[in-house]
């Protein structure tokens, strides 16, 4: 328990990365500062602050120990005490006095503004959820009564949030889907928003994603703005909601691209029996594909269990009231942002049952396939065991005490003999060609050499006739 104080109790920064601005009379354009924390970027948020522009600043979480990733996540052990890590704010001061909040101490202190007090508890928002990061805010009455007066017309917003980012390279080899999930708190203190973003993390965790390299900005800008007022400037709550928005809509994404991959897979598997007419090359490379991707259906189906998890713990933490706030602040989460998670969960409960169904329509397709088989392999056996017997059959006639044409005769023993060796060629031939295509011969193929073979014992009765 030593060493994870130890690991705990080393500081982990909150370090701005960029910043967004809405000018108030905009009319929804926006401006990148791309250095919030340089000379020219907090001029520019100091002057977007005083003309009462609507200012996203960005930060990250830096964390570089398991332990403290998994306190800020929520993925601690339940029966494991655990210390609380120490944030320090030290090297956003700058920016966010610009912007009119001042940072946190890492311990409470006598005095503290409201705002002061929730940006403290803020990067705690994604293991805590809403309502307990709020409360953490909120344990004194004057605080309470601060954000009262502070939340008219702007009610407060504090909430967990993660987006889902499909990774392209994840796909070109069919076996794994890869997508990034892109984890953030988000806090709003009147037309400033400020989040504070865990590492993002990887889905599933194959090897090499660890040194991916992750989307620097939480939501672009010109991609925000699709779920923003137009012809006017959002305010910073209605900002919030988009990001939640977008981060629940982007859950589409992964739950599109998982059905993409299981309507190729069935694709491929209706594919299976509608072959009979191509080269029979084809059928076992075809089925050893298809049987594979009836395991990619397992991996995808896992991918979707993750998807359910990630969306099921946001929606658990969007959950609680503050006891005595006011009520524009109760509502911590936007309606819409939670309407759209509500949305993309049921989503992927639908996702699971595709994927049931993908899994049967591959098993079916594949037994099919099989029972057309072994069907097709039975045929082929009888007619090669045919054509094999056919000499056995020829000389146990002969052999027979009884009288046959041309049995006196030199040619008739010559046509005999040639008529035993061609038929012994001709079943080499078949055999050979059936062991050839994994004993599913070309059909035409099988036919010539049954053609062969009656022809053989025609000319060998037409001789035995003539010379008799």
């Amino acid at each position: 328990m030593g060493d994870a104080s130890a690991y705990l109790d080393m500081p982990v920064p909150v370090l701005p990365t960029c910043a967004t601005i809405w000018p108030k009379a905009g009319h929804g354009k926006w401006e990148a500062v791309e250095d919030p924390t340089g000379s020219e970027g907090l001029k520019r948020l100091g002057a977007a602050h005083d003309e009462g522009a609507t200012v996203w600043i960005e930060t990250q979480l830096e964390i570089d120990d398991q332990l403290q990733s998994e306190w800020l996540e929520g993925e601690y052990k339940v029966w494991g005490a655990l210390p609380t890590p120490r944030i320090y704010w030290n090297l956003a001061r700058e920016a966010l006095l610009a912007i009119g909040l001042h940072a946190p101490a890492p311990h409470c202190v006598d005095g503290e503004l409201g705002s002061t007090r929730l940006l403290r508890a803020l990067p705690f928002a994604y293991s805590r959820g809403a309502f307990g990061t709020v409360r953490d805010a909120l344990f004194e009455p004057r605080v309470v009564a601060e954000l009262e007066k502070d939340a008219d017309g702007h009610p407060l917003t504090a909430f967990p949030t993660a987006g889902f980012k499909p990774e392209k390279s994840g796909l070109t080899d069919g076996a794994e889907l890869v997508y990034t999930v892109l984890r953030a708190a988000v806090g709003v203190f009147g037309d400033v928003i400020v989040s504070v973003r865990l590492p993002d993390t990887f889905c599933s965790d194959r090897a090499g994603t660890a040194k991916r390299v992750s989307q620097r900005k939480l939501v672009p800008a010109d991609v925000l703005t699709r779920f923003m007022p137009q012809g006017r400037t959002a305010s910073g709550r209605e900002v919030a909601e988009a990001i939640g928005m977008h981060q629940a809509t982007s859950a589409r994404a992964v739950a599109a691209v998982i059905r993409d991959q299981l309507q190729d897979i069935e694709r491929l598997a209706w594919v299976l029996n509608d072959v009979i007419e191509l080269h029979n090359d084809i059928r076992p490379r075809l089925k050893n594909d298809v049987t594979e991707k009836a395991g990619v259906i397992d991996g995808l189906t896992d991918v979707a269990h993750q998807l359910d998890r990630h969306l099921s713990t946001i929606l658990r933490r969007f959950s609680g009231e503050i006891s005595g706030a006011p009520d524009a602040a109760q509502e911590l989460v936007p309606a819409e942002a939670k309407r759209r998670y509500s949305f993309a969960l049921d989503n992927v409960h639908a996702l699971h049952d595709a994927c049931r169904l993908a899994s049967q329509t591959v098993r079916h397709e594949l037994m099919t396939f099989e029972h057309a088989q072994r069907e097709h392999f039975q045929f082929i056996a009888a007619v090669l065991a045919s054509i094999v017997l056919i000499p056995t059959l020829i000389a146990s006639v002969l052999g027979v005490n009884l009288g046959v044409p041309g049995e006196h005769s030199r040619a008739g023993f010559v046509a005999f003999v040639l008529a035993i060796g061609g038929l012994a060629v001709v079943g080499y031939s078949a055999l050979s060609t059936a062991d050839e295509h994994n004993w599913s011969p070309p059909r035409d193929r099988v036919i010539v050499q049954v053609a062969i073979a009656i022809g053989i014992l025609v000319a060998l009765v037409i001789v035995l006739m003539l010379v008799s």
